[in-house]
């Protein structure tokens, strides 16, 4: 369904391309209308994931792994990820926006632009990555690690791959639109440190809270065993961030070598 969403924004775009091209003195290129238009697809599709979750009736889940979910959803990272691509691709509208609508770069492009260009590089990749690498990966090996079984009955087919698998494509689209070299990549890195502390504070605590981890693979293993495979995930984590970098680097290079 979404690649069909995709195909009509390309057809969309060429129209509008069109039709304002003749009439605005602005920034209307086929590329900016494209962007603008997939990142308010985007939009609207987490939109409708979030409204669809908020009006899912708690007590009517029977489930007890469900229930949790649904419960303890922030100590969950995949709603971290998913809430990091819905203000991302907020910004991006108003970003695209301003750029069709001006005909010259504004202040606030620039600030948007800069801190697009750090969420992106610090959260977006390697989040989506994490999340899609580690919950289909896990998944394959044993569901109930991840995603019970008896989870399938109260979150659809479509749900799962919304928060799970169109994430990652959804990043790589990105990728593939816009540049996103920040100039300052050590504060793309702090962010990045600063978001995983404070996320893994929640985790851990929730631990204590709850009583048991409410990732099922955690409880099979040892404290120290949780300690070792927090580190092992936060290096692969960084070495993600500097992939992103170091792509992001060449696409900008290329781009000012060829100007």
């Amino acid at each position: 369904m979404e690649l069909i969403f995709l195909v009509a924004i390309c057809a969309l775009t060429a129209l509008l391309k069109q039709r304002l091209g003749k009439q605005l003195k602005t920034n209307v290129t086929f590329l900016n209308l494209f962007r603008l238009l997939f990142h308010v697809f985007v939009c609207a599709h987490h939109l409708y994931v979030m409204v669809y979750l908020a009006k899912m009736d708690k007590s009517k889940i029977t489930d007890p792994a469900a229930k949790m979910m649904l419960t303890y959803a922030p100590v969950y990272f995949t709603p971290w990820n998913f809430a990091t691509q819905g203000i991302y691709f907020s910004l991006s509208v108003l970003y695209d926006l301003l750029k069709v609508l001006s005909v010259s770069p504004t202040k606030l492009q620039r600030t948007l632009n800069n801190c697009l260009n750090h969420i992106y590089t610090g959260g977006i990749f390697p989040f989506s990555i994490l999340v899609f690498t580690m919950f289909w990966g896990l998944y394959v090996i044993e569901p109930e690690f991840v995603f019970p079984k008896s989870c399938e009955e109260t979150f659809p087919s479509w749900l799962n791959h919304s928060l799970h698998s169109w994430i990652l494509i959804f990043a790589f689209v990105e990728t593939s639109l816009v540049i996103r070299y920040p100039k300052k990549p050590k504060i793309s890195i702090r962010g990045f440190n600063i978001t995983f502390s404070i996320y893994h504070i929640l985790f851990v605590s929730s631990r204590f809270f709850i009583g048991y981890w409410v990732y099922p693979l955690f409880n099979l293993l040892t404290h120290f065993q949780v300690f070792v495979f927090i580190w092992l995930y936060y290096f692969y984590m960084r070495f993600l961030l500097s992939l992103g970098l170091q792509i992001e680097k060449l696409k900008y290079s290329f781009v000012k070598y060829r100007d």
